[in-house]
């Protein structure tokens, strides 16, 4: 996802931005950019690839010297990522950064083109360019109204005009934009840590509102240019909280505060016991007859956790489904269900319409969210925060954590509120459970060399394959997620007495093999071959090993393999040649 920041005010706005961009580089990109209002106008900087690209360009060209402007970190949707594709996007005397989806860019460009318009770009994102440059006639409000009217998808705006010197422009619809209050100074961006060295005062823009920044404060109106009040929020952490803090990077420092953020979990939430918690939700717990988890990415594999404690202990049916889906398909209501928002950010878009459309169909909805005052966090009936602090790293450490151990605590609710266990039993899994952030922490305290000696021998591991059974495979799911974002090739299956996925498996003479193409040869299906030829199964036979279990060797045999796994012996009686690990 794409960054956005943006200042106005009495300092030089390039190594502000440029400081902001570094604190979003977590986000993931492929080009950077920014645009200063100096003295003889607004100059552009864009470079491919990583900030210090930009950073390179800014030493050779010169840094733009001014007291206003706009950055962007763009993760590549509409056209590759090179310069000419790099935000910010220029067009008369319209300057633009974007985060989102047009999803009607094409039809807007067709007729713009057909209009005389020249494109300098492969994005959606000029489309906007181009809009407001055709509906700007000095007044920027107006402009910014009738243009977006046009648009369909996701988006949020910060835009810079001619004739304004000192005034951002913002635009949010959907994806996330944050206003940061400083003295004399404002700033706008995708995430709070961009503006946090400079102030913890923020306010939050929500979808359909229009903000002008100047220095001297912030104006926000609806479409209708009605002034809309807004609360000041303080960001309950700091600038020191979003660094390093002498890690090498942000996911080893987040792996050791996790028996930080258990710890202050346990302590905010069990302060009363489980009599106690999650009072505030009492009355829809009391009448929940299912609850509906919906969350995306790893929040949903927490999901999948929490299903299974949930069932198991307090035997309510409980379902996950991941949002982008639930959104779209039309769901089935009845009494008795609760909505289960699970977010890190509390801004995910598929999450947040899910949410929007239970409560149009009023359904009871909660929310477990990390980020105070997010959107999802302000729309749910009730929520409540993980407390784990900013998470800078793109793969999930502590988020995760702490979105399994609320789901495990609510399990232990409705056991208590249900009677499906005793209060003896109830209070002693709760203990356990309150145990775990000093057995975490013995296992952070390891030293980082032991890992490194246990993960050295997958290095070269070009294929991973998870198997486990019963809860352990809604963890696999998670260590899965973490291997594609690895950009390992890796395959998940459940295991009993065999192995479910045994059709996938290895060569068990130990060569290296790939999967035949579909078609190829004198075999109809997937034809395995090895170094030593075709397989002597496969040729003309409708038991090929692509779909048994039972012959000489296991189709799809590739070398580099590692297998993790519960079932190692009958993995190992299949496959003696693949590495395993637990």
């Amino acid at each position: 996802m794409c960054g956005i920041v943006g200042y106005v005010g009495m300092r030089d706005a390039c190594p502000i931005l440029m400081e902001g961009l570094s604190r979003l580089e977590y986000r993931g990109y492929d080009s950077a950019g920014i645009a200063v209002r100096g003295e003889s106008g607004v100059i552009l900087r864009k470079a491919e690839g990583k900030l210090r690209n930009l950073e390179a360009q800014l030493c050779k060209e010169g840094a733009p010297h001014g007291f206003c402007g706009i950055g962007h970190t763009r993760w590549a949707t509409h056209g590759a990522p090179c310069v000419r594709n790099a935000h910010p996007h220029r067009v008369g005397k319209v300057t633009l950064v974007h985060n989102g989806i047009l999803e009607n860019y094409a039809q807007i460009k067709s007729r713009l083109l057909a209009n005389g318009a020249v494109f300098t770009s492969d994005t959606d994102t000029e489309v906007m360019a181009h809009l407001l440059d055709r509906c700007y006639d000095g007044d920027p409000f107006l402009a910014i109204a009738e243009a977006s009217n046009e648009l369909v998808g996701s988006y949020a705006f910060a835009i810079l005009f001619d004739d304004r010197p000192e005034e951002v422009y913002a635009l949010r619809k959907d994806s996330p934009l944050t206003i940061g209050i400083g003295e004399k100074e404002m700033f706008l961006a995708s995430d709070i840590p961009a503006f946090l060295p400079y102030t913890r005062s923020y306010v939050l823009l929500e979808a359909g509102e229009i903000a002008v920044l100047r220095p001297d404060g912030v104006q926000v109106y609806d479409f209708s240019h009605h002034p809309i009040p807004k609360q000041i929020l303080t960001a309950d952490f700091d600038a020191q909280s979003a660094e390093k803090d002498g890690y090498k990077h942000f996911m080893e420092k987040e792996i050791q505060e996790q028996p930080v953020v258990l710890r202050r979990l346990f302590d905010t939430y069990l302060q009363d016991g489980l009599e106690g918690l999650f009072a505030d939700a009492f009355p829809i717990l009391q009448k929940m007859k299912r609850l509906r988890m919906v969350a995306c990415g790893s929040a949903m594999h927490a999901g999948l956790l929490g299903k299974t404690a949930i069932e198991a202990l307090a035997r309510m049916p409980a379902e996950v489904s991941i949002a982008s889906e639930f959104r779209y398909r039309d769901p089935l209501f009845q009494d008795g269900d609760v909505v289960l928002i699970l977010s890190q950010s509390g801004e995910t878009a598929d999450s947040l319409a899910a949410l929007r459309l239970a409560k149009a169909n009023g359904i009871p909805t909660i929310a477990i969210v990390n980020v105070v005052g997010s959107s999802i966090a302000r729309e749910a009936d009730i929520v409540w925060y993980m407390y784990a602090g900013p998470e800078i790293a793109v793969a999930t450490t502590k988020g995760y954590l702490t979105q399994v151990a609320m789901l495990y605590l609510l399990a232990l609710k409705l056991a208590y509120c249900r009677k499906t266990l005793s209060d003896v039993r109830c209070a002693a899994l709760t203990q356990a459970l309150t145990t775990l952030p000093e057995w975490i922490g013995n296992l952070c305290a390891e030293k980082a060399e032991k890992y490194q000696a246990l993960a050295k021998p997958y290095l070269q591991t070009e294929h991973v394959f998870f198997s486990w059974s019963r809860t352990g495979l809604r963890i696999v799911l998670r260590r899965f997620f973490e291997a594609e974002r690895n950009f390992l090739f890796a395959q998940r299956s459940l295991c009993g007495r065999r192995i479910e996925a045994r059709h996938h498996f290895f060569d068990r003479s130990g060569n290296a093999g790939n999967q035949c193409d579909y078609g190829s040869g004198d075999c109809g299906k997937n034809r395995f071959q090895s170094e030593r030829g075709a397989c002597s199964r496969c040729e003309n036979s409708a038991d090929c090993p692509a779909f048994c279990g039972n012959s000489d060797r296991m189709c799809r045999s590739e070398s580099g393999f590692a297998v993790f796994g519960a079932d190692f012996f009958t993995a190992l009686r299949r496959n003696p040649h693949a590495t395993f690990g637990v």
